[in-house]
């Protein structure tokens, strides 16, 4: 497999960002992007301007953050070729982003309200909405900005961001197991920056925290319809996981389940009744946990966990490590899952 890292939900003066698309996109190359995905809110303008496709050694992607009028209902468009219209419903967003080609996240489903900077929440409630392909299960934006900070915190938490760093919300990884364990497809979760470029610059947050896609054969660097549809595809199978690069890097990371002699990966759906085994290996040592349906099943310090099982559910890893002496969020795989019936896998 071939390992791409990039930064998903990015705002640029397109919408509300603090830098042209041009400075955003330098900061992604001078970062080591492998690939940038800009949001703007209901703006395709990256796009118009011509700024999709590769850019020295980062590929370029321009989608939209579909925003109706109101506190809720964000919506991630990638791939769509043309703007899907604001006005509709919130229910509608997804069969028209599938409609147009492309593919579709939720996001911030569960936001909250930054009280220092004096912004409202912006969560998800259509819920009864249905053929989106995933969501943000952790808006890094939302949680590095949602503490009640004082003057001199917010300081702080500017210069050393990562003191600050909690991870998904616990009600967003709850949900996000229990529509998987109920989905015919697996739901996709996503690390979404939500870089705005005030304060924390985007060069640091493209550094800080990122999307880790894997890929059966390389990008070609040279085709950037191609190069863009094998990330979006990957993206929208679940062959990802995010993580909290400015801790360590996390580049090297392989989560698998082996039945017999095929070996799955994220994003798969293994329907069996014989024993798998899960095996995660990490490229720095760290607590590694293994959650079934959001329990934890297996905790292992260091940088290889394995855990044989011929229990049915929903299985992801979520590793953590230690700084400035707290507990601090690493990396959230996308799940695997194990079914009920005969053993074979849905690759």
């Amino acid at each position: 497999m071939y390992e791409y890292q990039g930064v998903i939900h990015v705002h640029t003066r397109y919408s509300d960002g603090n830098r042209v698309a041009t400075a955003v996109i330098q900061a992604a190359m001078d970062a080591d992007l492998d690939f940038l995905v800009i949001t703007d809110h209901n703006s395709l303008g990256a796009r118009e301007a011509g700024l999709e496709g590769w850019h020295g050694h980062t590929l370029v992607i321009v989608g939209e953050e579909i925003t109706p009028p109101g506190n809720a209902n964000h919506f991630l468009a990638l791939a769509t070729g043309s703007h899907i219209p604001e006005t509709m419903a919130p229910e509608d967003y997804a069969p028209a982003v599938q409609g147009h080609g492309g593919i579709g996240f939720i996001a911030h489903p569960d936001d909250v309200a930054k009280p220092f900077l004096h912004l409202d929440a912006y969560p998800w409630t259509a819920w009864n909405t249905s053929g989106y392909d995933g969501f943000e299960i952790w808006n890094y934006t939302t949680d590095w900005a949602s503490r009640d900070y004082n003057l001199w915190q917010f300081i702080r938490a500017l210069c050393f961001p990562l003191e600050w760093i909690q991870g998904p919300p616990a009600e967003t990884l709850h949900r996000w197991d229990r529509m998987n364990k109920e989905a015919t497809t697996l739901l996709a979760g996503i690390v979404g920056a939500d870089a705005h470029g005030y304060g924390y610059t985007y060069k640091r947050m493209f550094r800080h925290v990122r999307n880790h896609v894997w890929l059966e054969k390389p990008l070609s660097g040279r085709d950037p319809v191609e190069d863009t549809q094998a990330i979006l595809k990957a993206i929208a199978r679940g062959r990802l996981f995010g993580a909290l690069d400015g801790w360590k890097p996390a580049a090297g990371l392989s989560f698998t389940a082996t039945a017999g002699d095929t070996t799955f990966l994220p994003g798969d759906i293994l329907a069996g009744s014989g024993t798998v085994q899960f095996t995660c290996r990490l490229p720095h040592p760290a607590a590694i946990t293994l959650l079934r349906d959001g329990d934890v099943v297996a905790r292992q310090e260091g940088t290889t966990l394995t855990y044989i099982t011929d229990s049915p559910g929903v299985y992801r890893v979520e590793v953590y490590g230690r700084y400035h002496g707290r507990v601090i969020p690493w990396i959230f795989t996308n799940p695997i899952r194990l079914d009920n019936g005969s053993m074979d896998g849905n690759m």
